[in-house]
């Protein structure tokens, strides 16, 4: 949308092929913009982001048929820190010492990048619903130096009878493609170090309890929300969440990582339903008379002034419409 101009090849039922050209930026309020937006109905937002519900299931792991960037790890309550991992790479804790053991679930982040392993730590704040703190300083390569580019040595060492598996194990926090790899013996641990509040332990990640996900799952804990809320068909954005981010100050900073669920604008036979509240009015607004209409922001003090749209002005924006869509 605004566009300045369409290419040629641009029509109804033309083929079109990734990286042709479409047309020309245009302009908004006097500076190059243009505007993307993608539409899809609650399936196909399942098969962007993994899910319909404003929260990612912990209950199991992650999706395997999109996986990439960031691997995250959920740690229930009662998940044990040790103060090494034991040096056969096993699952066996003899020789080891219990360092912590958690009483609220916590919530691991792995960065690869660049060579190096960046592990964070978040805790759900009890004190605001649906925030996740950062526990101390990231640690950087805590389990040794170029982990990135030594996972391939570290998969041989460790993994002997099935290092391919063992590489995926290192990278993905567990085996993704199961239908040619194996893990060998099946129960094969992943010991790294993580954050504790007021301290760090090694966690053998690949316990099954302990349940895996990457940035394809869109983690609620990392911001990610499905925002669902808004039951009006009027075009208004008057969703409870971003009220509560609104008011609490929270809403730039979390902005881009909301998933919201509006009606659908491009469509002919909703048009008066979501845009007749421009000539009468929108059912919690006091309108007069003389054509005006007090608007009380839902949920708040607020009150705004507006003027109604005549019903020639509105047939006029409807016939508009109309021709878009």
């Amino acid at each position: 949308m605004h566009l300045k101009f369409l290419e040629a090849e641009i029509k109804a039922d033309a083929k079109l092929y990734r990286k042709a050209p479409l047309g020309s930026c245009g302009m908004t309020d006097g500076q190059n913009e243009f505007h993307f937006q993608v539409f899809c109905d609650d399936d196909n937002i399942s098969k962007l982001t993994g899910r319909k519900t404003k929260e990612l299931d912990i209950s199991k792991d992650g999706r395997t048929d999109a996986v990439y960037g960031d691997i995250h790890f959920y740690l229930p309550a009662g998940t044990k820190f040790y103060d090494k991992a034991p040096t056969d790479n096993s699952i066996s804790t003899t020789g080891i010492s219990e360092r912590y053991r958690s009483n609220a679930p916590l919530y691991a982040s792995m960065t690869l990048a660049q060579g190096n392993c960046t592990m964070v730590t978040r805790q759900k704040n009890t004190q605001t619903d649906g925030k996740y703190a950062l526990l101390g300083e990231p640690l950087i390569n805590a389990d040794g130096e170029d982990y990135e580019y030594n996972l391939y040595k570290t998969a041989m060492r460790n993994y002997k009878e099935s290092p391919s598996a063992g590489f995926e194990l290192l990278r993905f926090g567990r085996v993704i493609n199961t239908e040619n790899e194996t893990l060998v013996p099946a129960d094969a641990p992943l010991w790294m170090t993580v954050r504790y509040p007021d301290g760090t332990g090694v966690v053998n990640l690949a316990a099954p309890d302990i349940k895996k996900f990457s940035d394809a799952d869109f983690p609620h804990w990392t911001g990610w929300l499905l925002v669902d809320d808004d039951n009006d068909t009027h075009s208004q954005c008057n969703s409870a969440i971003i009220r509560k981010l609104q008011e609490e100050g929270t809403y730039e900073a979390q902005s881009n990582r909301l998933i919201c669920c509006l009606p659908f604008e491009w469509e002919k036979s909703t048009i008066d339903a979501r845009y007749k509240w421009l000539m009468t009015g929108l059912p919690w607004e006091q309108c007069t008379s003389e054509k005006t209409a007090i608007w009380m922001v839902p949920g708040t003090q607020e009150k705004k002034d507006r003027v109604l749209m005549s019903e020639e002005d509105y047939g006029k924006f409807k016939q508009h419409a109309e021709a878009l869509f």
